[in-house]
């Protein structure tokens, strides 16, 4: 074909190659009328006025597809010998193909590869098959949504005429499908062939046929039945290698029959594949809560999360082992708690009423100081020694030398001790009056400790 950068194809200036095929070329272009880039796909010449009405026919056919898997089809033409589509252009133009190269994460691959048979069953209710499924036609806007593209190779499945050019196979001989592959007669289970062949691709990381040649590949399609998925990647579910089995059968009676069909089965299977990596989640979360528990000797708790785990894994060999291991120690530690218990409630050998007599005769031998013992305080100084040295005169009777009497005098009053204040205490006798009350309130306090100890000592001994 020739170079077309540049230039302009009908209202189109073409400015970019986007990407290039065997039987086509997609450029980045631009629409001045509307101020947007588009993706213009140029066939490849052809002066063949067969080729020319089955592309017209089928251009019409795929423009009137809307639908959020299908990318849009803006327009379609012929200038001179050059037919063209317009499309909606994805920037960087990642496709399918570009996440290939290794086993992609199955639950992703499952939802991908769904987006493309909602995309088929939509087309298929239209009368249109695509005929040639393969990751470059798959689009990916973004990691999780597929769009899928190039139905131009498409026939119309109510199209009495045949348009393909004699002894032509259309499709890419890795993906086509047996009956395709041979020449008879397609139909929708023909796309869902191609789509498992892409789902066997995205789980495994390789196609299930390969050859030197396309022939040789073809030949394989048709006589010999694809390798297990799980011989390529052995963490592929069974329930992933049972829809491919069926998805992949030589015959079209015994694949899915319709693409809604096998759509909801890979969903289906995604749904029990996220459950379970929710459980595995889930028990590994439980086992290890209960190792760690088991290696801190937190045995009820370690039995606890096991017993858990080995209800959702009965056949987890690891978590059995750790179960019994939690189970043995959980009832040795009970065994040992049951026989201190009892050792505490052991009665004592010696009889507890000889105890208790032992125990108040070592009471009756303690005396307690008593109010008596307090010394008395110094005796003041006696008020006589105080009293003035002056002696008392007191009357005497005269002897009388006659027996008369003399006259009577009036007696002489004693005088009376001047009252002395008492002696002031001492310091030093003060001082010794303070000590002794002192040791006296140390012993009562030491004496009642002792009592204390023995009520104690004599209510343990009488339990």
């Amino acid at each position: 074909m020739t170079e077309l950068l540049n230039t302009q194809l009908g209202q189109y200036h073409l400015i970019d190659i986007v990407g290039r095929g065997g039987m086509s070329t997609v450029y980045k272009g631009y629409q001045e009328a509307l101020d947007r880039f588009v993706a213009v796909k140029v066939l490849s010449s052809h002066r063949d006025p067969q080729f020319a009405a089955r592309f017209k026919r089928e251009a019409r056919a795929i423009a009137a597809l809307q639908h959020h898997n299908i990318l849009p089809v803006y327009d379609f033409n012929q200038q001179g010998d050059l037919l063209y589509l317009v499309l909606q252009y994805i920037e960087n133009g990642t496709t399918l193909a570009n996440m290939l190269g290794r086993p992609m994460q199955p639950v992703t691959a499952l939802r991908l590869t769904s987006h493309v048979l909602e995309a088929l069953e939509y087309a298929h209710k239209r009368g249109i098959i695509h005929r040639d499924i393969k990751p470059g036609n798959v689009l990916m806007p973004a990691p999780n949504w597929a769009l899928l593209a190039d139905f131009g190779i498409a026939k119309l499945m109510n199209d009495n005429q045949r348009l393909t050019l004699a002894n032509q196979i259309i499709g890419t001989a890795a993906y086509m499908a047996p009956e395709q592959a041979t020449g008879r007669p397609i139909d929708a289970r023909t796309d869902l062939y191609a789509a498992g062949v892409v789902l066997y691709e995205l789980v495994t990381g390789r196609v299930p046929f390969d050859a030197d040649t396309p022939m040789a590949v073809l030949t394989k399609h048709v006589y010999e039945p694809p390798p297990a998925a799980r011989t390529l990647n052995p963490d592929i579910s069974p329930l992933i290698e049972h829809v491919l089995q069926r998805a992949l059968a030589k015959e079209p009676s015994e694949r899915f029959q319709s693409a809604a069909d096998m759509s909801a089965e890979l969903l289906k299977v995604a749904g029990q594949l996220e459950q379970q990596r929710q459980s595995r989640i889930q028990m590994t979360g439980l086992y290890e809560i209960g190792l760690e528990a088991f290696q801190q000797k937190r045995f009820n708790d370690a039995v606890g999360q096991l017993r858990k785990l080995v209800e959702l894994d009965p056949d987890n060999e690891d978590a059995n082992e750790l179960l019994g291991a939690a189970l043995d120690a959980q009832g040795r530690e009970k065994l040992e708690a049951r026989q201190q218990v009892e050792r505490l409630n052991q009665k004592p050998s010696s009889p507890p009423a000889a105890s208790s007599k032992q125990a108040a005769g070592n009471l009756a031998t303690i005396r307690l100081p008593q109010i008596d013992d307090i010394p008395a305080p110094p005796k003041p100084v006696a008020a006589a020694q105080n009293a003035p040295t002056t002696p008392i005169v007191t009357a005497q009777p005269l002897a009388s030398s006659s027996t008369q009497p003399l006259p009577e005098q009036p007696a002489t009053p004693a005088i009376a001790p001047k009252p002395t204040a008492p002696a002031p205490t001492s310091a030093a006798s003060t001082a010794a009056a303070a000590g002794s009350n002192k040791s006296v309130i140390i012993a009562w306090v030491i004496a009642g400790a002792v009592v204390v100890a023995l009520i104690v000592a004599l209510f343990v001994l009488l339990r």
